[in-house]
This record gives structure tokens, C-alpha cells and sequence, in this order.
């Protein structure tokens, strides 16, 4: 079986630092180039370890690539084996990176540990560890988890606490919690150990436990002595000005204490409204804040710096030059008072200068002096607002803390202020020695004993969570936007370990023991802890438990930062509160969320997919144990129905100690020191104990029974069902839950049912709340003195098996399950389980277990003319055998008849399982498009067999629940999709077949174009042929949809542009002879027909089909090794002439030269509107002709554009109708080529393969490349402004290192222009000019013409240039209306392959680094025609964009000569390297 492979595609510039890309052990993650960087030489670089080695998160390895095609970079890949869990780094660098080996991009990878549970069974309780009392009664009070079906258990730290008794701050922690200890004995870390080995062994508990990493409390023994584990005023003497303010505020809160501020209103020792807030503030503005006077510690003397300035500058020479410096203060780093400075340097530079109307130096310097004083002045001003400005925010911020504090009905309203520490008018920003006067705390700021002066830890609302808020540069401290804990000192670690070696060592052996332990850790306040920190730690506990499970809650606001943290740091889990939504939507919203699939998800067919960007796992929890009770937030009716609605998500789920008891009241991590109960004082009859225990076996059976996908049903505003589904056997368990967010307005629900297809096979479960009182009211709740205790007079019924509170209107005996709902109260809910009817569940099981094997065999038979029916046709080609393409109803046509319409399409919907997608909506609504499917297949003959394969996988699809529609059609027309995908390339050349994905991929091109068309017929075979020909035979389109049937379809020109790459390089050589032969029974006048039309309609108007046709017969007898047995086949000639009506083909070559070589005048057949409305008489007359003294072809005149740029001027409007934009007439460079490459290889054939070894007048055919040879360079070659060597026309010379376009054209300046066109040349005759000329010529190509797609059809510095082309333009601007651009600018596909070719054949000529080079530029260009082949729906390039690029709307969207002569430049690379 192969192994589950995960592709993953580097791309330069993609730094994915917060993309999750989540793996399972013994996953394989493959890493394939990206189209950037197929150009490249790529090393790629991970710290996953080799096999044998350790992990540690800063050694990186090289992974070795897998090359199956040397030069085909697409087949190029490295991959790797996971087998540790943990979160892993990967970059990758380029040759453009080197030598700095600067990282081009990168990211992460997730490996799942592997638990005793699968990862979404986890059913987790958190305790307040400090309330489980002595060790020996840990287990009675942890057996409450268990018999309420928890698997696994939180427990808050276990180390010694602070004075203040928060859970979170820890006194000491490598010391246990003291209240461990049993009166008898010291517990010790070994003996919880002991304890949580029980849980798991005897329970099957698993347990976390949480580390602290950013705080220790105030009273931590080793504080004292390693200060520079804090952030004190000493080290950080820019916490100095906090410091003062904090000192203020804790002035007024003691002298409010001793009512000094009566007189203003204030009680003493009280603050209770918001009128003594507003004194407060008012105070700290007016007396107190004047008294530190903070904004000095920012300031400078003025005095001072300006008699400096005055002594400088009178040292210094006057500069008359301008300094564009502005000046600014320079913080003093001691921040000591009137002692910033400015840069003098600087400043004498910038004032320094000479004064209008001053001529005397003292008076220059005073002038100067004066101006940069008053500037000072300014400068000091405005820093001083500044700093005020961060006061008066202080200030507020007081004032906002306090209103809660004392005042907010919300709040704690905690009224007493006074001097102590538990009367503080706020949380207090720094702990240090209690001094008597503020005097002395001012003199303290700057002592060395500064250095007990610690900032307190907090979080800030709002803040960059990636940012140290303690740090220099940060303000929080100044204007008081900590939220602080007034019992922790913020910890300082540093950037590395030997920043604080103690407290790296302390706090290592703290959470390696930790992880020893337990099975995972919860990383407390991860938002705030440095990621260098929190990665080091626990990189250092996986190296104790590889497998560890890490939780973490996030603050950060982001889910892109949310993903930095859990990439960073390996987190398995997020807690997510179930405590956040504020009503049942948005509960439900959450469980959708949270977890799973969507119901009838889409399935990937192989083992082999790109990966996907995932979501963080989640610890979806229904009450934080930082968070009041759901009682006091909603009521405790609806405990029960939340509880069960978390329950359902498809993740981790948990809750809190006391939730299931029905505790009433935040159970405080400070203030709480009452114990648990244990279970022998609770038992089942407790609160909702036996519902939890219920739920909590549920929500293990969903995952273990693999219920992966989750719908969602908004019933009404209260009641929402949940539907777990299992897309393995199609079970489905619901749940239908009836919330009470709302006491005070419940809206009573009638009228609900719930129905769904199917059988109900089971109740699993009912529950409500019960009021013992038989009421909703019950007595007040009175906290028990020695224990937490919860409401007694609540509890919460469930029962199995059957229903009381719903009535079963049907049970599915009739196919749908009925189920009246008006029994469910606020508080209740209903689970059912529904399995599928039998007629579903066989169907499922037809369409699990397809007829694959009959598909290959059926596949095997059909012939790549079937396949292009089966997959393809575009409307046009459809409409002719009856059947368009398939029209989706809020989305459109598809763009092929066939399968392949459907496959982009699909393969858009299955990553993020778009269920939503109106083909997906087309598919439940009814089977239109599966009976479209199997109708059209059914009416050819080569598809009847794989229609009646249709039909019976359809028949199964039909009887399934709509819902599951789309996931199965998507199945069935993948597999059968593959299949005939895979036929086509074993039907076609080895070097298809066993080539790279992009070689596939444009190979498909030869299918999705050569087809029989009815109204494009292939002209007459003869019978003769041996193999016989294909009846009806086959034609190529020159592109979809524009050119695809009638006489628009076989183009001269375009056949035999595509010939060898769509039909010679795949290996169809009869579909490629047929062609040649068909075309030559057309030969008229010495030339190829432009358009076919079946042959009887031909139009001859082109010059250069003829020697493309030429060129793809000696292709075919260089590739097909007939051994030039074509030349002897038999022609049947539709315009004979003198000749037999069938004719050897070498005979009809002959004809073609001859006529050439003799010269001919004709006007064609037909002329005038019938065959061309727009083209003037004159266009009607052509000339074709060989001159004697070059052995150059030449032709045509300025009416007629008888090359591939033959765009006819049609708008009267604008003045170009009947006016070609670029004639080309004269001698055209690529023909030129052409006739030289066909000449000198027929030459080489031979007269035994073709007799006619001579032409008159020329002498033989030697003789005639001969003279093109000799005169190329002479006539062609522009290498300065004086131009060509003969036929000099410096005047026209635009630009140099070209060769001309055409010679002695009739507009004479078009010459000279810089077009494609002599990159045909050089790819088919590099040999036909000097190769240092070629290759300077094609650099300037490059430089000049090169598009991301395509080959700019003029220079875009040439003043035609007009580089987007709109057929629709109806201006009055002749160079553009009717589109009379196409090529005058944009950018073509087909000539990018010959401009490669040559590349690759001159750089190979001129020496090894230009060849290098050239397959460096081919690697680079092909990289981003395989991304668009990648993204296209028509699976194909394009016929051309627009300028750099641009999509253009009015280009065929596939062509099959864009998709050819890039196959044939691969085809080269690979003969290069074979």
C-alpha cells in the first residue's frame, strides 16, 4: 500500500510562517518546485532530523532531490518520512540567494503525537490544583473526572504558590504546592508522579499539567539574588519614568487612605463613585504629577546645549553647504533628569551658515545661535507634549482601572483604599522596598538599589502579542495600558540563554520535570511568552516525552498569529471558549467550526495530494477555569444543552471542575481556597454528573467510530441540531438541543420536527434539567464553608435507549424519520442515531466499490479519438454531434462537452469542500448532468461501452440521499477522468508516457485538438496507404472555441506549426501522415492553403504553409523512421494540373519548388467579397517567387498578408479596411529560414528517399541553401545603426544585435522592425548564420520582446507598438479599431517555444556557459507556462495575452500551437540530455 504522500510546492518569496501544514506520523511530505523556481538550482533545507540523529530546532539538513528527467525540473522532488511529532522548520535557497544562502522561502510542518486517544476523543477536566488538598486524597477527588467520562485532566501548576495564592503565581518552582503534604509526611514531585501514573493506569486518565514561563511571584526566594532575571531600573532604567508614576498613583491611594482629600470630597479610605474617580484624576493632574515633574527624564537643559552649541560653532568653519539632518533629542539611556542631549555635530552643520545682510562674524554666530535656540525651544516643547500627552493617557487609564475596581457594578466594587497592598486604588506596576516619603522612591529610581524595583507582568488589550511590552520603545508601562497582576514580577530571559544562564537552568529543569510527569503541558499566558523562550522549553520536554501534548489559549486576535505560535511552538491544541458565544447561533457557529468536515465531503481518490492549508486543532472547553459561571452569565437550565452541544464538536472537547456540579460561581484562581468534594461525598446523583458521563461517551464513540463530518441546523432562535456524520458507513447521530441563554425572554418553540432520510436506528440519549422544587425557582444558594459545593436543587435526567420528551411520528419504515419536537424544553435535548435505508447503503456500497477493473478494461479498447470524445470537445465541436456543453445554473457552460468540463471544476470544489458551488447545487437538485453524461457517451460508438459504465455507476447515485450526491459524482468522474487520462499517454510516444506531469499536461493538447469534425473533413485518402488511413480522418484545430469547426478549423499554417510537437513528438504518426498527405492534395499554385475547408474551398492567401508543410514532412520522417517512406505514399490531388490525379508525394514537394523557383503570378480563385469582404482587389493578387542572386523565397505585396501575422484592416469607420497591419510582404525572415532548413535536409535525404534532387533554374538543392546561407547575414544581420551589410538603410535603424524582419517589403521601414519571427529562423537553421551573431540577436529578443507567456509581436519601443488587442474596439483609431492590432504589440504563446529552441541550439554552438545559460532562461520561461497550464480550465496556453501578460478576453483560451512547440522544446531537452 503507499504511503499517505502530502505534496507541497516551494515558491520563491512565500514565507509561510503562519500557514499550518498538518501531518500524521508516518505521512510522507514531498516538496516540488514551484514555477519560480523551476530556473533555479534549489537546495532545500529542514531540521527535521536524518534518521538516527536528535532534534534540535537550529541544525538544518539538506534533503536530497529526486530527479526522474534531468532537464525537466517539474519532475524534480525531495521529500521525507515523518516519524516525530512536533512542529518542524523548512527553507529553501536558490542560485539568485546564493552566496549569502539568504532563504528564498519556507515554513512549517505539524506532526500530530500520537496519545492513548485519537486527538478529537479527548474529553479533558481542568482542576484547580491548589484545591485538591493532600496527595492521599487526590484520588477520590480526581475519580469525579473519571466516573464523569473525562479522559483526560487539566491540572493548574502543582509548585509553590505566592502570598497572594493565585494559582498562577509561583513562590518557588522546583517546590511542590505545601498544601500537598499530608500532616504525617513532605510530598514530594515523585509521589504526584505516583499518582498521576494511577490515573492513567487505572483509569485510563491522561493528564497536562501547565508551566508558567513569563512570571514568578513577588515573594520568589531566588528574586533577591538574580535580579537580572527581571526587568528592574537598573537594567532597565527606561522603566524609570513608569516607575515615578507608579509611585504617584500609590501616593494618592495612601493619602486617600489617611483622608487628606476629604476636603475634595474623598472619604477617607474610601472610593465609590464616579465622582471620587474623577478627584482622583483631577488630583494626579494637578498636585501630584507636578511634584515628579516626569517629562525632565525625557528632556535636556536648553541652557547648556545652546551655550555648547555657541562654543562649537564658534570652533568651526561656516558650511555652505545644505544638511538635510533634522535635529532631534537623544534620549539619556539613564534617563536622569535634564540630561538628554542632541547631536552638536550635526546641528552646528545644519545652523552653521551664512546670514543675508550679515557680514560681521560675531553678528553671523549670534544669528545662528539664535535660530537654533529658538528651533531648541520648539524641539523641547514638543517632546514635552509628547510626554504629557502619554501622561494624560496614564492618567485615564488610572481612572478606568480604578471605576472597576471600586465602582463598576461588573467589577469587584472593592471600596476600601488605603496604603495596603490589598486596599490598592489599581494593580500596582512595579514591587520594590516600601520607603516613607515619594522623595525617596524618586532617589531609589536611580540607586543601585533600583535593582529590586521589578516590573509586574500583565497583558495589554489590543497589543502586538509578538512584541515584549517591556522592552525599550514600549510606552505600556508609561501609560499604564498593563492590565497587571500585582502578585508576579515580570521574567527577563533575554535573547539567548546566556543572557540569564539562571534562569534559562532554572526554568528548564522546571518544565522538564513538569513534562516527566504528565502527558502534556499547557503553556500558560503563551500570548505573552517570548517564542524563543516557550520553543526552547519545549523542545527540551519533548526530548522527555516525544509524544507530548501541548495546549495553549490565545489572546492574539489573529488566526495568522494564532498559526505563528502553533507552528513555533508545536501546540496540538487550542482552547477555544464555548463561554464566548452569546447565543445559540453562535455556539452552534462554533461547533461548525471547530471541527470536522462538512456533511458529504468531498474524498481524495489517491493516496497522492497537494497539501492543504489546515486549521489549528482545537480544545473546544464549555466553562475556562478563568471564567465565571455559565449560571451567572446564562442560567443553569442551560448548562445542561450547552455542555451536550460542545460535546458534538468534532475536536477536543473540555469543561471545568465544578460545571458538572452546577457551581453557581466563578470558582476563583486567587480568592478560592475552599477544596473539592470527593467522590464518595458526590456521586451520581450530583448535578449533571451522569449526563457528562454520557455526553462524554458519546463524543468518544463519534470519533472512534470516525464521524468526522458536522452539519449545523439553526432550528430556531434556541433550538439548534447537530448532525455528526460518518462518511464511511453513513450513519448519522443528531443532535437536537433546546438552549437557555435567555431566562429572562424564552421564546416557546412549537411546531418543530425533525426529519431526515433514513432508518432510526437508536435514542441514543435524552436529557433535561429537573428543579427538584418541581418549579424554575429554588432556594437561595449558600456556599458550603469547607468544600465547593453547587446547587442542590438542580440536577440534570438522561436516559437511554428510548424517548419521553419527543415523539417518533416515523421510525423510517417509509424512508424518513420523523420526529415531533414539542416536547423538548429550555434545558433538554434529544440524540438520535440514523443509519441509511438499505437501498442507500447498497448504493454507497455500489459506488465504494466501482467496477474499476471493468472501466481499465473498457478504456483499454478505446483509441485516443474516443478519449478526445469521451473528455473533451468544446460547444462548437459538441453542438455538431448533438450535444453542447452542459450549462450549470448560476454558473455557467463548462468549457468542454466531455469529463475534463467537469474536472477543473471539481478539482476547485474538493480542497475547500465548496459544497456551496452551484454545480454542487445542480447535482442534489436533480440528475440532469449524469444523464447528460451517459446520453452523449452512449451516441458514439468508441464510448457506448464506457456509457454503459456510466449508467451503472449512475445508477447507484441516483437513489442516494441528495446531500451525497456531489462527494460520489466527484468519485465516479475522477476515476473514470484518471483512467482515460492515463490511456491517453500510454497511447502516445515513451517520452509522453513516462515524462514529467508537464510533459502530460501539454501532450493532452494533441487530444483535446485533433478530432473529426463533420464540417471540416480531411480532403481525400488514397486506399492504398498502407497502414490504411482513419475513416472518418482526423484534423488539428488551431485552437478552442474560436477555431474549432467549419472552415475556421484546419488552418495550413497552424496544422504544421503544431504537427511536431502535437502529433510527431507523442508518437501519432498515422493521424500525422494523414494530415501531410491530406494538405497535399491541395498543393495549388506551389502553395499550402491558408484555411482548408475540406479542401474544395481552400484559400491559397498564405506564402509560408507551404514550407511549415515541408518542414513537418521531413519532421515526420526524422521522428516516424519510415525511412522516408512518405515521400513514396500516394497523393490524391484535388487540382492536378498536367499530373495523374494521384501522385507520389516527393512529386508534389517538387511541384511546390519548382513553381517557387520559377516565379508565379496568380490572383485567387473566387476573388472579391465571397471569400474576403474586407480585403481590397489588389489583396487578390499574389506573386510568389525565388531570387536568383540570394536564393531568397519572396511574395506578396502591401494589400496582402500572406504570413502568420495577417491581420486585415476591417473598420471603414476608421480608415484600415482592406489595409493589412503588417503585410510582411518581400522576403520574410522565417521563411527564409524555412526554405534553407527543408532545402539542405532534402538535400541530405537523398535521392533514393527524394528523386528530385534538383530545381531549375536554382541547380540542385545544395546549391540553392548554398546561396541563402552565403547571403543571410549579408541581407539580414542589423549588427549597427548603419544597418544591414547590403541594402544599408540607417535611417530605419531602430534597433541593433536584430535581424531584420523581411527584406525589400514595400513599406521599407518595416524591414527594420524587431519582431519573433527570426527566432523561427535560428531554431530551424541555427546553422545559417555566425552563432555569436544569433546569440546577441536572441539576447536582445529576451531584453526586449519577452513576455511572462508570450513573445511581443513588435518592439514595444517601436512607434506602432499598440500592445492590447481588442477585436471589439470601435474607435476611429485605425492601428487599433476591429482589433487591427493583433500583431502589432501582443504578446504570442508559439513563438516562445522556437525562440527557446534556438536559444538552447545557438548557446550549444557558441560554448558551454551561453549553452548553460539558455537552458537556465528555458527552465525559467516553461516554469510559468506550467503554472498557467496548472490554473487553466481549458487545461491548455493560451493564442495570446495582452502586454506584460494581461489577460486578453478576445484570445482562444487554449491553442494548439502555443501547447506544441513547447512540448517540442522539452522534446529537445530531453534528446540533449539523452
Amino acid at each position: 500500500m503507499e504511503p499517505t504522500t502530502r505534496e507541497l510546492s516551494l515558491n520563491k518569496g512565500k514565507f509561510e510562517e503562519s500557514v499550518l501544514y498538518k501531518l500524521k506520523k508516518d505521512w510522507v511530505l514531498r516538496f516540488k518546485l514551484g514555477p519560480d523556481c523551476l530556473a533555479e538550482n534549489v537546495s532545500i533545507f529542514t531540521n527535521y532530523p536524518p534518521a538516527g540523529c536528535e532534534y534540535h530546532r537550529t541544525s538544518y539538513h539538506p534533503l536530497p532531490w529526486h530527479c526522474p528527467s534531468q532537464h525537466d525540473k517539474t519532475s524534480h522532488y525531495a521529500q521525507l518520512t515523518v516519524l516525530l511529532p512536533g512542529s518542524f522548520h523548512f527553507y529553501f535557497t536558490t542560485t539568485s540567494t546564493l552566496p549569502t544562502h539568504t532563504p528564498a522561502g519556507g515554513g512549517h510542518f505539524l506532526v500530530d503525537p500520537e496519545l492513548v486517544y485519537p486527538l478529537d476523543s479527548i474529553i479533558c477536566q481542568t482542576v484547580l490544583s491548589k484545591l485538591l488538598g493532600p496527595l492521599p486524597t487526590w484520588k477520590d477527588k480526581l475519580e469525579v473526572a473519571h466516573r464523569s467520562g473525562y479522559n483526560m485532566v487539566h491540572f493548574t501548576p502543582i509548585q509553590a504558590l505566592g502570598a497572594s495564592n493565585s494559582a498562577y503565581s509561583l513562590a518557588d518552582q522546583h517546590q511542590l504546592n505545601k498544601t500537598f503534604s499530608p500532616a504525617s509526611s513532605q510530598a514530594t514531585f515523585a509521589d504526584v508522579e505516583e499518582v498521576v501514573a494511577s490515573l492513567r493506569s487505572d483509569w485510563g486518565l491522561l493528564s497536562i499539567c501547565d508551566i508558567v514561563l513569563n512570571h514568578t511571584a513577588n515573594e520568589t526566594p531566588w528574586l533577591a539574588e538574580q535580579t537580572e532575571a527581571t526587568y528592574n531600573l537598573l537594567n532597565c532604567p527606561h522603566l524609570r519614568p513608569a516607575f515615578i508614576l507608579d509611585r504617584v498613583v500609590k501616593r494618592l491611594a495612601a493619602d486617600t487612605g489617611a483622608g487628606v482629600w476629604v476636603g475634595k470630597g474623598i472619604p477617607k479610605g474610601e472610593i465609590s463613585s464616579p465622582a471620587h474617580i474623577n478627584v482622583c484624576k483631577t488630583l494626579l493632574h494637578t498636585f501630584y504629577l507636578p511634584k515628579v515633574n516626569i517629562p525632565e527624564l525625557f528632556l535636556l537643559d536648553i541652557d547648556k546645549t545652546v551655550e555648547s552649541f555657541t562654543e562649537k560653532i564658534k570652533e568651526t568653519p561656516e558650511n555652505s553647504e545644505s544638511c538635510g539632518e533634522e535635529m532631534k533629542i537623544i534620549q539619556d539611556p539613564e534617563y536622569r533628569r535634564n540630561m538628554s542631549t542632541i547631536n552638536l555635530d550635526a546641528a552646528v552643520a545644519k545652523y552653521n551658515k551664512p546670514r543675508d545682510n550679515i557680514n560681521q562674524e560675531e553678528e553671523r554666530i549670534q544669528a545662528c545661535v539664535a535660530q537654533f535656540q529658538q528651533d531648541l525651544i520648539c524641539l523641547v516643547s514638543s517632546k514635552h507634549s509628547e510626554v504629557m500627552a502619554h501622561l494624560s493617557q496614564a492618567v485615564e487609564n488610572v481612572g478606568t482601572g480604578a471605576a472597576y475596581q471600586h465602582v463598576d457594578p461588573h467589577g469587584p466594587r472593592l471600596t476600601a483604599v488605603s496604603v495596603r497592598e490589598d486596599q490598592e486604588l489599581v494593580a500596582p506596576y512595579f514591587t520594590c522596598p516600601d520607603l516613607s516619603t515619594l522623595e525617596e522612591e524618586l532617589e531609589l529610581a536611580h540607586s543601585p538599589e533600583g535593582a529590586h524595583c521589578m516590573a509586574h507582568n500583565g497583558w495589554v488589550m489590543g497589543d502586538d502579542p509578538l512584541r515584549n511590552f517591556a522592552l525599550p520603545g514600549s510606552n505600556v508601562y508609561l501609560r499604564r495600558e498593563l492590565v497587571a497582576w500585582g502578585d508576579s514580577v515580570k521574567l527577563r530571559f533575554g535573547d539567548k540563554p546566556e543572557d540569564s544562564p539562571f534562569l534559562w537552568r532554572y526554568m528548564t529543569e522546571y518544565v522538564v520535570q513538569t513534562a516527566r510527569i504528565f502527558d502534556g503541558l499547557r503553556l500558560d499566558n503563551c500570548h505573552s511568552t517570548p517564542l524563543h523562550v516557550a520553543s526552547f522549553m519545549l523542545d527540551q520536554a519533548r526530548k522527555v516525552r516525544p509524544n507530548l501534548y501541548v495546549s495553549a489559549e490565545l489572546f492574539t486576535g489573529s488566526e495568522a498569529k494564532d498559526n505563528m505560535f502553533v507552528n513555533c511552538l508545536g501546540i496540538t491544541s487550542l482552547i477555544r471558549e464555548g463561554m464566548a458565544a452569546w447565543d445559540s447561533h453562535e455556539l452552534g457557529r462554533m461547533v461548525y467550526k471547530y471541527g470536522g468536515d462538512p456533511v458529504g465531503s468531498f474524498k481524495w481518490t489517491s493516496s497522492t495530494q497537494k497539501i492543504a492549508p489546515g486549521t489549528a486543532h482545537a480544545l473546544f472547553v464549555d466553562w475556562t477555569h478563568d471564567n465565571p459561571s455559565p449560571v451567572e452569565k446564562r442560567s443553569v437550565q442551560d448548562m445542561l444543552p450547552s455542555a451536550a452541544l460542545v460535546s458534538m464538536a468534532a475536536c477536543a472537547v473540555g469543561s471545568n471542575r465544578g460545571y458538572d456540579e452546577l457551581v453557581p460561581h466563578h470558582i476563583h484562581v486567587v480568592q478560592e481556597d475552599r477544596p473539592y468534594a470527593g467522590w464518595s461525598a458526590l456521586g451520581d446523583s450530583t448535578g449533571m454528573v451522569v449526563a457528562r458521563r454520557e455526553l462524554s461517551m458519546l463524543h468518544q464513540k463519534l470519533a472512534r467510530e470516525g464521524f468526522s463530518e458536522v452539519f449545523v441546523d439553526q432550528m430556531s432562535r434556541d433550538v439548534v441540531a447537530i448532525t455528526r456524520h460518518s462518511p464511511t458507513d453513513r450513519r448519522s447521530v443528531i443532535m437536537v438541543a433546546f438552549t437557555h441563554f435567555f431566562p429572562d425572554n424564552v421564546i416557546e418553540t412549537s411546531g418543530l420536527k425533525l426529519e431526515v432520510e433514513g432508518r432510526l436506528t437508536e435514542v441514543l440519549l435524552e436529557g433535561k434539567m429537573v428543579c427538584k422544587s418541581g418549579t424554575d425557582k429554588c432556594e437561595k444558594f449558600v456556599q458550603a464553608k469547607e468544600v465547593i459545593n453547587g446547587l442542590d436543587c438542580w440536577s440534570a435526567e438522561v436516559k437511554t435507549g428510548s424517548a419521553d420528551l419527543v415523539k417518533i411520528i416515523s421510525d423510517g419504515a417509509d424512508g424518513r424519520v420523523r420526529i415531533d419536537l414539542d416536547g423538548l424544553t429550555p434545558g433538554s435535548f434529544l440524540v438520535v442515531e440514523i443509519e441509511p435505508q438499505d437501498l442507500h447503503k447498497q448504493a454507497i456500497s455500489s459506488l465504494r466499490n466501482v467496477d474499476t477493473d471493468r472501466l481499465d478494461s473498457i478504456v483499454r479498447e478505446m483509441t485516443l479519438l474516443d478519449i478526445q470524445f469521451a473528455l473533451f470537445q468544446c460547444d462548437q465541436e459538441g453542438q455538431e454531434l448533438g450535444f453542447g456543453s452542459y450549462n450549470v445554473p448560476g454558473w455557467g457552460e463548462l468549457h468542454y462537452c466531455g469529463l475534463a468540463g467537469l474536472v477543473p471544476v471539481l478539482d476547485c470544489m474538493r480542497p475547500s469542500n465548496d459544497l456551496g458551488h452551484p454545480l454542487a447545487g445542480n447535482l442534489r437538485s436533480g440528475d440532469w448532468l449524469v444523464e447528460f453524461i451517459s446520453t452523449r457517451l452512449a451516441s458514439q460508438q468508441g464510448t457506448v461501452q464506457l456509457a454503459g459504465w456510466f449508467s451503472s455507476a449512475f445508477s447507484s447515485l441516483k437513489v442516494l440521499p441528495r446531500f451525497l450526491v456531489p462527494r460520489y459524482f466527484d468519485s465516479v468522474i475522477m476515476a473514470a477522468s484518471a483512467a482515460l487520462q492515463q490511456q491517453a499517454v500510454s497511447l502516445m510516444s515513451p517520452f509522453i508516457s513516462t515524462g514529467s506531469d508537464f510533459v502530460k499536461k501539454l501532450a493532452m493538447g494533441s487530444v483535446i485538438h485533433t478530432s473529426a469534425v463533420p464540417s471540416a473533413p480531411l480532403p481525400p485518402l488514397s486506399p492504398a496507404l498502407s497502414p490504411p488511413p482513419s475513416h472518418p480522418s482526423p484534423t488539428l484545430a488551431a485552437g478552442l472555441p474560436h477555431f474549432s469547426t467549419g472552415y475556421m478549423r484546419s488552418w495550413g499554417r497552424d496544422t504544421f506549426i503544431s504537427l511536431r510537437g502535437m502529433l510527431l513528438v507523442t508518437g501519432r504518426f498515422l493521424e500525422a501522415r494523414d494530415i501531410i498527405l491530406g494538405y497535399a492534395g491541395t498543393l495549388r499554385h506551389g502553395l499550402i492553403p491558408n484555411l482548408l475547408d475540406g479542401g474544395k474551398n481552400a484559400r491559397f492567401n498564405c506564402r509560408d504553409a507551404v514550407w511549415w508543410w515541408l518542414r513537418a514532412i521531413l519532421d515526420y520522417i526524422e521522428m516516424a523512421e519510415d525511412a522516408g517512406q512518405i515521400m513514396k505514399d500516394p497523393v490524391v490531388r484535388l487540382y492536378p494540373g498536367e499530373e495523374e490525379t494521384v501522385q507520389p508525394l516527393e512529386d508534389v514537394v517538387s511541384e511546390a519548388l519548382a513553381v517557387h523557383a520559377t516565379g508565379l503570378q496568380f490572383r485567387e480563385r473566387n476573388a472579391g467579397v465571397k471569400i474576403d469582404e474586407h480585403m481590397k482587389d489588389e489583396g487578390f493578387n499574389n506573386q510568389i517567387g525565388v531570387d536568383k542572386e540570394t536564393g531568397f523565397v519572396f511574395g506578396g505585396n502591401i494589400s496582402n498578408c500572406g504570413t502568420w501575422m495577417d491581420k486585415m484592416g476591417s473598420s471603414a469607420q476608421a480608415g484600415n479596411k482592406g489595409d493589412p497591419s503588417s503585410p510582411r510582404d518581400g522576403s520574410a525572415v522565417e521563411i527564409v529560414g524555412l526554405s534553407y532548413s527543408c532545402l539542405r535536409d532534402l538535400a541530405r535525404l537523398g535521392g533514393e528517399v527524394y528523386r528530385h534532387q534538383e530545381v531549375a533554374p536554382l541547380g540542385t538543392l545544395t546549391t540553392w541553401a548554398d546561396r541563402i546561407k552565403d547571403n543571410f547575414d549579408k541581407y539580414f544581420w542589423v549588427g549597427s545603426k548603419s544597418g544591414a551589410e547590403v541594402d544599408k538603410k540607417p535611417e530605419f535603424t531602430n534597433k541593433i544585435l536584430i535581424y531584420k524582419d523581411t527584406l525589400n517589403s514595400g513599406n521599407l521601414f518595416t524591414d527594420y522592425q524587431l519582431r519573433p519571427n527570426y527566432a523561427i529562423t535560428l531554431a530551424v537553421a541555427p546553422d545559417i548564420t555566425d552563432p555569436h551573431h544569433a546569440w546577441a540577436a536572441l539576447k536582445t529578443m529576451q531584453e526586449s520582446l519577452l513576455g511572462p507567456l508570450g513573445l511581443a509581436t513588435l518592439d514595444p519601443t517601436d512607434w506602432a507598438y499598440r500592445g492590447d488587442y481588442d477585436n471589439s474596439n470601435c474607435s476611429s483609431d485605425r492601428t487599433l479599431a476591429h482589433g487591427a492590432n493583433y500583431h502589432q504589440g501582443p504578446e504570442w504563446v508559439w513563438p516562445v517555444g522556437f525562440f527557446l529552441r534556438a536559444l538552447l541550439k545557438v548557446g550549444k554552438l557558441v560554448g558551454e556557459p551561453e549553452y548553460q545559460s539558455a537552458v537556465s532562461v528555458a527552465n525559467s520561461v516553461l516554469a510559468r507556462h506550467y503554472s498557467h497550464l496548472c490554473s487553466s480550465p481549458w487545461l491548455g496556453l493560451p493564442e495570446l495575452t495582452n502586454s506584460k501578460g494581461a489577460f486578453c478576453r478576445d484570445s482562444n483560451p487554449i491553442q494548439a500551437w502555443s501547447m506544441a512547440t513547447l512540448l517540442d522544446t522539452l522534446y529537445d531537452m530531453d534528446r540533449e540530455t539523452a
